[in-house]
């Protein structure tokens, strides 16, 4: 570790005051902040500070827009059996193991404090007591070494869920796509995926999915990794409770452990990681293909453009900039002359087939005008709202336990704005946000619009919190930072690349066939609810080969990441529709009822598999 970066209007003994989660008392607190290969810590000598709770100050003071910000805390604390005791905590307020780069931090504070002055240190962690070398100049630390220990190879004790003595190249299924991964501790659970250039990856989208893949019972960290050469690796990490991070010292540790498994690099030789960094590995680059996630394209596009690269961008971050031009080569490839910021964006692939096909249109006959249009669900407190609310007063939730929002605030009693529609679910608590409404709140149910929520807001929610984020198409918060900020969560979207689709695709078709097929003179509240169940059941039955393969998957069982079934399950028509149809008879809707159930059910399941 060559440079510690301390920040400057908070550096070493500068006090912070705080309030205390959950007490609103001030607290008085010194600090240090510190980098490791910009791995970033707030750091808190407990020497010298009484800290009550560490979970939630962590989460408090990890925030880079609320609080001093980092990748999580680091406490630094007595130890009966070592030098100094490293606590760590990640950005959602859970303890880490083991941080290599924060433990060499740790030994640089534990030296130039005075806590310990010992060219060797021992510095005990939840994995074990570490010892650490320091290097000095001028009396102060430089450098620091640490002896890493022996990489831990059996799946039990990393721990993962694999059969046999080690897991290497083992088989797993992410987002419906098939990787081979090699696991390994190092004092903390590590997945290592070999590939391509780990830039291109959507580490925001995927990273989730791997830190709480049904295998990895503590969840893990996931190294994405290009072997360069047979002494050096391409490194990007998602970290367990914290995100992405610029490095991980135990990451690095395991992905050098796991070339060498898989005949990548020598055991005993040298092996360089290299690292997602602001450097000048974009110099003497033309052109740069990215495709890493809107935000990590925000935020190396200076650092790729620097040297005269061209940034041919396929994430959504720079798709509405006036600035940036919008390129679809069978269309428009002059454009690309003009960029003056030197990034190209490139639209996603829907577009790019519905311009070209325009653009074949028009060469054949002028196309004069293009209407496009987007679905968007109404405003929070609007009618998909209340229609969604009383279905829920119907299977038994009490109205006096809903909170409403719309876009002025918490639909309450004390309001003079409000229509007569909205009064009838008003509440008489006295709040006026969402924050407030959520404290405690078991559900919530999104059909605003984006960004809405934030992680802060999750974090308040009860126990396994079920959050329905519909808005499309973007939900009110975006999938990587719900399941980040709160890993017991319960989640869907309206959206098809994310887990637990809601949409109207799983009920209006079959909802109509069976309300026709009785020809009912409405769709009342017992038809919907009959629907609601019939989806409800089906998604706690065995997944069938056929939606399996339709989804390239291996497996699929009811759970956090499957509530609901998959559009393409054929068994959707000859399950909802016969429960729609005899909820109508029921009600005394219907005016053709069905005598033979069994006949009608296989006339359907005979309509599916003739198409």
């Amino acid at each position: 570790m060559n440079k510690y970066l301390k920040k400057a209007e908070n550096g070493s003994g500068i006090d912070h005051y705080t309030r205390v989660p959950n007490t609103g008392a001030k607290q008085k607190i010194t600090f240090t902040k510190m980098h490791g290969c910009a791995n970033d810590y707030v750091y808190i000598d407990c020497f010298q500070n009484d800290i009550q709770n560490y979970a939630e100050l962590a989460i408090y003071l990890s925030d880079r827009h609320t609080g001093i910000g980092g990748d999580g805390v680091i406490y630094i604390c007595p130890s009966d059996v070592a030098d100094a005791r490293m606590r760590m905590y990640n950005l959602d307020g859970s303890e880490g193991m083991m941080c290599g780069n924060g433990i060499r931090c740790v030994a640089k504070y534990v030296y130039d404090s005075g806590i310990a002055k010992k060219d060797v240190l021992h510095i005990e962690t939840k994995s074990g007591i570490k010892i650490c070398r320091v290097h000095v100049e001028n009396g102060e630390v430089t450098t620091v070494t640490v002896d890493m220990g022996k990489a831990e190879l059996v799946p039990a004790k990393i721990p993962v869920d694999f059969p046999g003595d080690t897991a290497v190249k083992e088989k797993i299924t992410v987002l419906e796509k098939e990787y081979e991964v090699t696991c390994v501790s190092m004092g903390n659970p590590h997945c290592v995926i070999f590939g391509k250039d780990p830039d291109t990856i959507d580490l925001e989208k995927i990273g989730p999915h791997f830190e709480h893949f049904e295998k990895f019972p503590e969840r893990i960290n996931t190294e994405f990794i290009e072997v360069l050469d047979n002494h050096t690796l391409k490194m990007r990490v998602w970290e367990r409770g914290s995100g992405e991070t610029m490095a991980c010292g135990t990451g690095a540790c395991a992905s050098a452990v796991a070339a060498c498994l898989n005949g990548y690099c020598k055991k005993g030789e040298d092996i360089t990681v290299k690292l997602l960094q602001h450097n000048d590995d974009f110099k003497g680059v033309d052109f740069a293909l990215t495709s890493a996630g809107a935000g990590t394209s925000r935020e190396f596009a200076e650092t790729i453009t620097r040297h005269g690269a061209i940034m041919i961008d396929n994430s959504s971050a720079f798709r509405m900039d006036a600035d940036v031009p919008l390129v679809v080569p069978e269309v428009n490839p002059g454009d690309a002359k003009d960029a003056p910021r030197r990034i190209i964006a490139n639209p996603n692939c829907t577009t790019i087939q519905m311009v070209v096909a325009l653009n074949a249109l028009e060469k054949l006959s002028h196309i004069r005008r293009v209407h496009v249009a987007t679905y968007q669900s109404a405003s929070g407190a609007g009618a998909a709202a209340i229609a969604c609310a009383r279905l829920f007063i119907a299977v038994g939730v009490r109205r006096e336990n809903m909170v409403f929002c719309d876009s002025r605030g918490v639909v309450t009693t004390y309001r003079t704005d409000i229509n007569e529609i909205k009064r009838e679910f008003a509440t008489t608590r006295r709040i006026t946000t969402l924050a407030e409404a959520l404290h405690g709140a078991d559900l919530f149910l999104g059909v605003s619009t984006a960004d809405v929520l934030t992680p802060e807001m999750l974090r308040t929610m009860s126990t396994d919190p079920i959050v329905m984020a519909l808005a499309n198409p973007d939900p009110e918060i975006a999938y990587d930072k719900a399941v980040v900020s709160r890993p017991d969560i319960i989640f869907a979207t309206g959206r098809s690349d994310y887990p637990n689709q809601v949409n109207n695709v799983l009920g209006f078709p079959y909802i109509f066939r069976g309300a026709l097929d009785v020809r009912a003179t409405k769709i009342n509240e017992a038809m919907k609810l009959a629907a609601a169940h019939a989806l409800a059941g089906l998604a706690q039955e065995p997944v069938p080969t056929m939606v399996l393969r339709a989804y390239a998957l291996e497996k699929l069982e009811f759970g956090r990441d499957y509530l609901i079934p998959k559009p393409f399950d054929p068994r959707l028509l000859c399950t909802v529709a016969p429960a729609v149809a005899r909820a109508a008879i029921e009600s005394g809707v219907a005016r053709q009822p069905i005598a033979d159930w069994d006949a009608y059910t296989e006339k359907l399941r005979n309509q599916y598999q003739s198409e």
